[in-house]
């Protein structure tokens, strides 16, 4: 049987020792426990922002993407991520992975209007307009 408590030597050689003064790290339990007692229930809420600033994608990008998802869906070709990366690639030699380019699409509403976007156009032009 395996002693597990605290001062057993089983229960530290299971703990991870400390690179700096080869002490016992604490388990993450420990951490949690400890944070807890001090600023109770607010220490468990994920506090993680996230990136806040688009780096990669800047707004001339995403003007291009909105413009090639466009023109894709006007002229009957695929909107899809894949298709509408490559066609960015070869257009303004940009390399834009297809898992970015679907966020960026989803983000800017981009698969909603895709298909809805034609019979728009067409509609506008049937109506007459009012410049002349």
């Amino acid at each position: 049987m395996i002693d597990n408590t605290v001062g057993s030597p089983a229960f530290i050689k299971y703990r991870t020792l400390s690179p700096t003064n080869n002490c016992p790290r604490p388990y993450p339990s420990e951490i949690l426990n400890t944070k807890m007692h001090k600023a109770d229930v607010y220490s468990l809420i994920d506090k993680r922002k996230g990136q806040i600033q688009d780096y990669r994608f800047t707004s001339e990008i995403k003007a291009e993407l909105i413009q090639q998802v466009a023109a894709n869906a006007m002229t009957g070709k695929p909107t899809s991520s894949r298709s509408v990366s490559e066609q960015i690639n070869q257009r303004c030699n940009l390399v834009l992975p297809d898992r970015s380019v679907r966020l960026h699409m989803k983000k800017l509403g981009l698969p909603k209007i895709s298909k809805s976007l034609p019979t728009l156009v067409e509609d506008l032009k049937k109506t007459p307009s009012n410049d002349h």
